[in-house]
């Protein structure tokens, strides 16, 4: 488990500033993930792209981040942080140049490199604020509030954007902004930290095989998988309850506002009770999911389901990656990028499995509940406080 330490400078002023800049880069980076489920059609039609290819842009970033995500943090340990964080943003900041990227294979190797980076860029910012602060769980909760903030505005966002100023508009967008997060970075002297001392690269490894780590990682993939094979099929669950599109965009905000809360909440709670907090997190998370077995849901259901729902759902992620980085406390920087690749594991799966329709849409959104269910609750309740696991 990483000790309580106290930040470093010692009396120096709390580190705002920092935190803020590396929550916005996280913000822009998430952004930048999940801005093509909605501009796909569009970019498809302008550069070339097969149906099959523009689905490519969102899988393609998932399964990157997954296999590349490690092996670009391991390959950049000894790297300063605020270079590592800059080196990591530089791919979305090429997101200017797209629309001169007129073809379809570059802008798919463009989308693998970003997604082979984003681990990269949370792993060393979770290290560098969590040294600033010498705390851990407020560190992770402040990089997922950007984060759950990306993943709120990228899509909706886009969209709005496109439609006013055309598909590339909001891809130009978000690489001014990388470009902009790289900026506040490289002025911001106390993010200039030395990596802190790593193990070698077969020691690290080690460390990532090590059973105890290795069975985090597991756990965080099944709870990874519980959430997104029900969060997939979230609009699903909204046509079911009788809503239409225009309402679809104000649950989704309603959702996508109480993720804010629950990052907020689970950074506070881990700090003080991390197994109960995962515990929590779990049984909200397994609770909607086991309730959608009565859909379709009024209204008034529907609220407080999706208000709680959405809070847990932002605080799964905060919950995971500490336990993986407490897990791993050696390699702090690759472990975050582990546990970030569980989780595009996990989505890119949900995803495919959603596009495929491979099953109906009423009863795709009943059996997610089980299935939620059964695997955060094992995730949770095998994890007890300081980060010791109990037999299967």
């Amino acid at each position: 488990m990483i000790p309580r330490r106290r930040p470093s400078g010692g009396g120096a002023r709390p580190p705002a500033s920092e935190g803020w800049a590396l929550a916005f880069g996280a913000a822009v980076v998430v952004a930048v993930e999940f801005v093509v489920i909605g501009l796909a059609p569009a970019m498809a039609e302008a550069t070339g792209l097969t149906p099959q290819g523009a689905g490519w842009l969102v899988t393609g970033f998932a399964l990157g981040s997954a296999p590349l995500g490690p092996v670009a943090t391991i390959a950049t340990r000894r790297l300063r942080a605020d270079r590592a964080m800059a080196l990591a943003l530089l791919p979305y900041a090429a997101n200017l140049l797209v629309p001169l990227l007129r073809e379809p294979l570059l802008i798919q190797a463009l989308r693998v490199a970003q997604g082979a980076t984003l681990p990269l860029f949370i792993g060393v910012a979770s290290e560098v604020l969590s040294r600033l602060l010498g705390r851990d769980d407020r560190a992770i909760a402040r990089i997922y509030l950007g984060v759950t903030v990306g993943g709120l505005l990228g899509v909706p966002g886009g969209v709005a954007i496109a439609a006013a100023a055309g598909w590339a508009a909001p891809l130009l967008l978000l690489g001014g902004l990388a470009a902009a997060a790289i900026a506040a970075i490289a002025t911001l002297p106390r993010l200039r930290l030395q990596a802190a001392p790593q193990a070698g690269i077969s020691d690290q490894l080690r460390v990532a095989a090590e059973p105890a780590v290795a069975l985090h990682l597991l756990l965080s993939l099944l709870q990874f998988a519980g959430m997104f094979c029900t969060y997939a099929y979230l609009g699903t669950i909204l046509g079911a309850a009788g809503q239409d599109g225009a309402a679809i965009g104000g649950w989704l905000l309603l959702f996508g506002i109480a993720g804010l809360a629950g990052n907020t909440l689970a950074g506070h709670a881990a700090g003080r009770a991390a197994g109960t907090a995962a515990a929590g997190v779990a049984a909200v998370i397994a609770l909607p999911g086991l309730a959608l077995q009565g859909m379709p849901l009024p209204p008034l259901a529907l609220a407080p389901l999706l208000a709680a729902w959405g809070a847990a759902h932002a605080a799964g992620f905060v919950i995971c990656q500490l336990r993986v980085t407490r897990a791993a406390a050696r390699t702090p920087r690759l472990a975050a990028a582990l546990n970030i690749s569980a989780a595009n594991i996990s989505a890119s799966r949900s995803a495919r499995r959603r596009a495929a329709g491979r099953c109906p849409r009423a009863a795709s959104a009943r059996s997610a509940g089980p299935a939620s269910a059964s695997a955060c609750w094992r995730s949770a309740w095998r994890w007890r406080p300081g980060g010791s696991l109990t037999p299967p």
